[in-house]
């Protein structure tokens, strides 16, 4: 009887003791931290995302990792939490980090790095180099494809390649609201294939091809460059808006005589007793003679331009004077001037006073 009391009580301990163990724990780990393609590099802009495998053992507790996003030796830029839920029969589960778009202009490391409780368990870097094609200007803009006669007829698309590409161009009608991108216009990579990483030109004559071939009207079109690199990796640019011009600008020439001005601004004095003198010479009046000491002012010549007239380019003939002239050239739309003096003693005699200016012509 006291065996069978005995046995029944350890059979209790050990029921017991099941019943307030506690429940098993799943085991995790981070087996792997992947981009997309499987590659290791990317060009600007790059959001990821970065798949990261996590496989656990057990079903029984959810778990909470952190995601960092950092420069190589650097600290996190962008951090969020990871759910996982163990109870997936294959034994892992993959959860998608992405970031808002990274862009640089010369190339960097970023880490990928998986936290659990403060302590990094898993790690992965990746290499993120600039856009792989950039527009960075185009001219003329406007421009007239129309007018054979050297002025403004084709159009130079400035590009700049971060790796050695083939590159194509594509122009496109604006939307209904003005914005890119409409209809596709023209393909072209004529002259932009196999290039070398660095900065190249794509010359349109304004033509468009297919439904749209000869000459296109005038107005506002958007061109794309279009890379693809060694490893067939393809980008498109940013759109960079260029213009069929309705006119151009016509250049033209003016000239006075410097006695000829319209009228002075008024006298900035540096020291005590500054001042300046302005006095015509020759018969009738032909130059204009300027002396500043310790103080300057600004002298305009007004050129009547005709309608649209603007003034692109100001220049002045000067004869010699016994002191150093310091004068500097200015111009608005419709006024040219010529500033002159400073601290010290400055002469200036202007023989003629002459200007560059355009207008505009219809097409």
């Amino acid at each position: 009887m006291k065996a069978r009391l005995l046995s029944l009580g350890v059979a209790m301990a050990l029921a017991f003791g099941l019943l307030t163990a506690a429940p098993a724990t799943a085991t995790y780990a981070v087996a792997s931290i992947t981009f997309p393609d499987a590659s290791a590099e990317f060009y600007s802009p790059f959001s990821g995302p970065a798949s990261i495998m996590f496989t656990f053992d057990g079903s029984e507790n959810n778990a909470t990792f952190n995601a960092r996003l950092r420069p190589a030796g650097g600290t996190a830029i962008y951090t969020r939490d990871v759910f996982v839920t163990p109870d997936e029969p294959s034994g892992f589960e993959i959860e998608e980090f992405s970031w808002p778009a990274l862009s640089v202009s010369s190339a960097k490391t970023y880490v990928v790095a998986v936290y659990r409780n403060g302590t990094q368990v898993a790690s992965e870097s990746f290499f993120l180099r600039p856009r792989l094609v950039t527009i960075t200007g185009a001219s003329p803009n406007p421009f007239l494809p129309w007018i054979d006669d050297g002025y403004k007829d084709t159009q130079n698309v400035n590009f700049k390649l971060s790796a050695d590409a083939d590159a194509e161009a594509r122009v496109y009608r604006p939307r209904t609201d003005g914005k890119c991108c409409g209809a596709l216009v023209l393909s072209d990579n004529t002259g932009i294939s196999n290039l070398s990483a660095g900065a190249h030109t794509w010359n349109w004559d304004g033509q468009g091809e297919g439904t749209y071939a000869g000459n296109l009207p005038k107005g506002d079109y958007f061109v794309k460059m279009v890379a693809t690199d060694l490893a067939a990796v393809t980008k498109v640019s940013k759109p960079h808006k260029v213009t069929i011009a309705r006119t151009y600008r016509k250049l033209d020439t003016r000239e006075k005589n410097g006695a000829a001005y319209h009228h002075t601004g008024s006298v900035t004095v540096y020291e005590r007793g500054g001042n300046c003198f302005v006095s015509k010479l020759g018969d009738p009046y032909y130059d204009l003679y300027v002396i500043c000491t310790n103080a300057k002012f600004k002298v305009y010549w007004r050129w009547a331009l005709p309608k649209g007239g603007r003034i692109e380019k100001v220049a002045f003939v000067f004869l010699e004077t016994s002191a150093p002239c310091n004068a500097k050239k200015g111009h608005t739309t419709t006024d040219s001037s010529m500033t002159v003096g400073g601290s010290g003693q400055f002469r200036c005699r202007v023989d003629r006073a002459k200007i560059t200016f355009s207008v505009p012509v219809a097409s």
